[in-house]
């Protein structure tokens, strides 16, 4: 990630042309009509002022529906107060969501990410309107999506109104990340922290599975670790493999705090078209703990000295 700011966040030339754009965040989501499907930035970068906005405007509108990838910070719009206003519905079911998912109170699109974009270009979920953080502009009038690219780039593409939270402390990152001026019809400009993914520490049951997991990995494995509590568990486990290479897709930088700085280069992978995929790490080799590469026999059993902390009764 860069952290240069380019051309700042309302400045010179770019002020000039596109300062008329930029509004409150009550005034921005103003222009959102009953009726449309919305797209809300997902993850850390979840456009926290544009949110409040929206659900403080609430009485004016009715059946908007939310889309989201990834539910992070104030998700307000979920609480019932707001049914009839808003209809939420996720491509993740996420610890914020999963409640009114099971009430009824939201709904739940089961589907591959990759297939994600297409769902939206099409117009099966296609939005009228999207709601992004982005950072400020370089000299070019280029802003970054920053931390959270996933769908978005559908999203925006689909959208007839985009509102975007310029934030400078949204870092710049590059690629498909890229979002100009002229695609934006509306900025807020904001200065506030970026949202950080808190991972719990596991409990004793899911460490018992990270470590059960752990031993079904090989010696050269490939591995994709996922969010929530069971990748990071697994983690801790594989300090006796050897050759391991990781493919880092929405874990967390904190799943991987317990591993050292990878003692051989990092190596990069080529799909069948010869296109490069993302830049795998392999893990350092190395441990006391003998290598396991066979699954444990029903039968094995862990113990409290196999794990840290005592495990449950049943369990044993």
């Amino acid at each position: 990630m860069d952290s240069d700011q380019g051309g700042g966040l309302m400045n010179g030339d770019i002020l000039t042309k596109y300062g008329r754009m930029a509004i409150t965040p009550d005034e921005a989501v103003a222009h959102i009509r009953s009726g449309w499907r919305v797209f809300v930035g997902s993850g850390c970068a979840a456009p926290q002022e544009l949110v409040a906005a929206l659900c403080r405007g609430a009485d004016r509108l009715n059946d908007v529906e939310l889309i989201q990838l990834l539910t992070y910070g104030d998700a307000a719009y979920l609480q019932e107060e707001f049914a009839g206003h808003f209809r939420y519905n996720s491509f993740f079911i996420s610890k914020k969501v999963r409640q009114a998912v099971c009430e009824g109170r939201a709904d739940y699109t089961p589907i591959f990410l990759s297939e994600i974009p297409e769902l939206i270009r099409s117009g099966q979920r296609g939005n009228q309107a999207m709601l992004l953080q982005v950072s400020p502009p370089d000299s070019h009038g280029y802003c970054s999506m920053g931390v959270s690219v996933d769908i978005q780039r559908a999203a925006l593409d689909r959208a007839q109104l985009v509102i975007a939270q310029i934030n400078p402390r949204m870092p710049r990152t590059h690629g498909d990340a890229q979002v100009h001026l002229s695609q934006l019809h509306h900025l807020v400009a904001v200065d506030s922290p970026i949202l950080e993914l808190e991972i719990p520490e596991p409990d004793e049951v899911a460490l018992q599975i990270g470590y059960h997991i752990s031993r079904l990995v090989e010696n050269g494995s490939c591995l994709q670790m996922g969010i929530g509590t069971s990748p990071g568990s697994v983690l801790k486990f594989l300090h006796d493999k050897h050759n391991l290479v990781f493919i880092r897709k929405c874990s967390p930088m904190s799943s991987f705090r317990s591993w050292k700085t990878a003692t051989s280069p990092t190596r990069q992978r080529r799909c069948c078209r010869g296109k490069p995929s993302p830049v795998l790490s392999p893990a350092p080799a190395g441990s006391t703990i003998s290598s396991m590469t066979t699954p444990l026999s029903p039968s094995i059993h862990l113990t409290s000295s196999t794990i840290p902390g005592s495990l449950p009764e049943t369990t044993r």
